[in-house]
């Protein structure tokens, strides 16, 4: 056997120029077709796979109905239940960065406490402009709609205005932004819910 492969090896290697090239080319365009078939198949696949994992009760991919009819044979996934206070009430962990109104960069931390009335406690750790460095805390209230947005509103001296958020992955992430002037976006996650 080891005779046979040095063989053809050696065969191989004393191909006139011209044949040498024409397998080359043959070879080239043979895998770029496999390649092409391979991406072809492989976004297809995806194709399928995105509009058939859709969220529950969104409107599908692309605006292409989540239904049995745009999957073949999947059942209708159920519509997701309406958001309320008691989706978002528990304790959060927030990151926050923007802009003050004079321009300067903002960004920090804190952590959120919402009870089941709706009242907010916060206590946050701010840096702005990369020199100065403040703690502070707070209270407000939030409003929860159907939809799965609200809005809070810190209260007292040197409250933030209020800002409006939405409610993601079935209460256990939130993105919100701030009114004006404030040019501020934050990202809340579940730490842990209330009981």
């Amino acid at each position: 056997m080891r005779r046979l492969v040095l063989t053809c090896v050696a065969a191989a290697a004393v191909l006139p120029p011209d044949i040498e090239d024409e397998r080359r080319s043959a070879m080239k365009t043979n895998s770029r077709y496999v390649i092409a078939i391979t991406i072809a198949g492989l976004a297809l696949t995806l194709g399928v796979a995105v509009t058939a994992a859709q969220w529950p009760g969104d409107r599908g991919y692309r605006g292409f109905p989540n239904n049995a009819a745009s999957v073949g044979s999947e059942a209708p996934i159920s519509p997701m239940p309406p958001c309320s206070l008691a989706t978002v009430v528990g304790d959060w962990g927030v990151r926050f960065s923007g802009k003050t109104p004079d321009g300067a960069e903002i960004t920090g931390i804190n952590t959120f406490h919402l009870d089941k009335y709706g009242t907010a406690t916060m206590h946050a750790w701010t840096n702005v402009g990369g020199g100065v460095f403040f703690e502070s805390s707070g209270t407000g209230t939030i409003t929860v709609n159907a939809d799965c947005t609200g809005t809070l509103v810190e209260e007292g001296e040197g409250a933030s205005p209020p800002s409006k958020f939405v409610i993601l992955r079935r209460g256990l992430e939130v993105w919100g932004v701030y009114d004006a002037p404030l040019f501020v976006t934050y990202i809340g996650k579940r730490i842990d819910r209330v009981q």
